[in-house]
């Protein structure tokens, strides 16, 4: 909703309103070049120049990205003055009302687009402020409060209908982040769970490419050698794998551990399931972590090695306990990615607490 408050919504960095920026800035010229032909002071050319160069500049701030409060109060105290500057550099002699409109037209852009940006209550602040010192300003000339109140009175219609218009849109643009939201969180569980389903399939058709020669082989009577003994042994264990620990299951750690059970380590692999509730981008990130830290530990060869993705709720995301030369090694992984490795020696085997 904050974004949607922000004028994210509306496109602020699109051509079209770049365009009506450049527009603006345009009939500014025009209007104060056509209206101060007059003036022969290269001071007071100089102030107007000025401060047209601030209005833009905060125009095309406003237009670029949004802004914190801080930000909103130091831009509308830049308009303020600007607006001021363009004002007192007016002079008395032939001045007409027309001139000091493109000052209090552009303030007054700067403040709708403050408004649009999520600062309402900023851009008000400012406009007021704008109404007083143009008051003073109104006053200084000899015209009172009238004229000055009458300069900036018709840019109140323009705030008026910008604040109402978002007070109304104010719902339907938080329904439209809701919906955002919705449909980003559906596109990601739809290419998470279409790649999961990729990863079975290519699982399924390597581990068949496997088997199937052997079985083929069974089938037809021939004999069935040590090695092909061995060969289908790990092939269950790989099946087993696949069944009771899901969440290993990627590609580098299947062939990790094919290798080091081929060598002789024993391996046990289970998966209680503490990734699944985690949202799809942290659980990838969580999950390439621990897959990678089990990984380096069968290159490292060990006796034995007990990987295990916690139940939901747990502490410790996943546990990996490591037996090596009589010393048992345990890594816990908690949810923020972090390691905490505990080593001792044991005179027994390892286990994993339920």
């Amino acid at each position: 909703m904050d974004k949607a408050m922000n004028g994210d919504l509306f496109d602020f960095g699109s051509a079209y309103v770049r365009r009506a920026l450049v527009g603006f800035a345009a009939v500014y010229v025009v209007v104060t070049i056509g209206t101060c032909t007059h003036i022969t002071s290269p001071l007071r050319w100089a102030g107007l120049l000025s401060a047209f160069v601030v209005l833009v500049l905060i125009a095309l701030r406003l237009q670029a990205a949004p802004c914190g409060l801080w930000c909103a109060w130091l831009l509308t105290a830049c308009v303020v003055a600007a607006v001021a500057l363009a004002w007192w550099s007016l002079p008395t002699d032939g001045y007409g009302v027309l001139q000091s409109g493109p000052a209090t037209v552009g303030g007054v852009v700067a403040f709708t687009l403050l408004m649009v940006r999520g600062h309402p209550v900023v851009a008000w602040c400012g406009a007021l402020t704008m109404s007083a010192v143009c008051v003073v300003w109104s006053v200084s000339r000899g015209d009172g409060v009238s004229a000055g109140l009458n300069t900036t009175l018709p840019a109140y219609p323009v705030l008026i209908l910008t604040l109402l218009s978002l007070g109304m849109l104010r719902p339907m643009l938080s329904r439209i982040v809701e919906l955002r939201a919705e449909v980003l969180r559906a596109e990601a569980e739809k290419a998470a769970t279409k790649a999961a389903a990729d990863e079975r399939r290519r699982h399924f058709a390597d581990f068949e490419s496997r088997a199937r020669p052997m079985l083929e082989r069974v089938a037809a009577g021939d004999v069935v050698t040590d090695g092909d003994v061995r060969r289908a042994r790990l092939l269950e264990a790989q099946l087993r794998d696949g069944i009771r620990a899901p969440g290993w299951d990627r590609p580098e750690l299947r062939k990790a551990v094919w290798d080091a059970r081929g060598n002789g380590t024993e391996i046990v692999l289970l998966d209680d399931g503490g990734l699944d509730n985690l949202p799809v981008g942290e659980r990838i990130v969580r999950h390439e972590r621990i897959t990678q830290a089990v990984i380096d530990e069968l290159d490292r060869g060990c006796d034995r090695i007990t990987a295990r993705i916690m139940p939901p709720g747990r502490t410790e995301l996943a546990t990996v306990v490591v037996e090596r030369d009589g010393i048992t090694e345990r890594l816990d992984f908690d949810h923020a990615g972090g390691v905490d490795p505990e080593a001792g020696e044991t005179s027994g085997g390892s286990g994993v607490s339920g």
